[in-house]
């Protein structure tokens, strides 16, 4: 069992540009998962283009609100809202609103 707190969780960068806190790191765990994110951009803050070859990734977010690009389709993405990004697909992010932009991440090996 691992219980955790985000407080006491240092913040990192992801990809060089998303703050996160790692819940769960590539190798600690024997499932096929293989990171939890706690995320956040802050107002204007976007990350660049990338893919995955060897996972999905799901996204939830918590808070604000932004736009997502996938491949060539863009989507607005707000509170509550959660969005899966599969095997390949080129994924961006960019926070639209004078807030915040929270969210979750999960990586899942194929």
């Amino acid at each position: 069992m691992k219980i955790i707190n985000i407080k006491s969780i240092k913040t990192t960068l992801a990809h060089k540009e998303i703050k996160r806190k790692a819940l769960v790191k590539v190798g600690e765990l024997k499932s096929k998962v293989q990171t939890v994110n706690y995320a956040w951009l802050e107002e204007g803050e976007s990350f660049s283009p990338h893919k995955h070859n060897d996972c999905e990734e799901l996204y939830f977010f918590l808070e604000g609100k932004g736009e997502m690009k996938i491949d060539d389709k863009i989507f607005t993405v707000k509170k509550n809202d959660f969005v899966v990004v599969e095997v390949g697909e080129w994924h961006s992010l960019k926070n639209t609103s004078s807030k915040k932009l929270i969210f979750f991440t999960v990586r899942i090996l194929i």
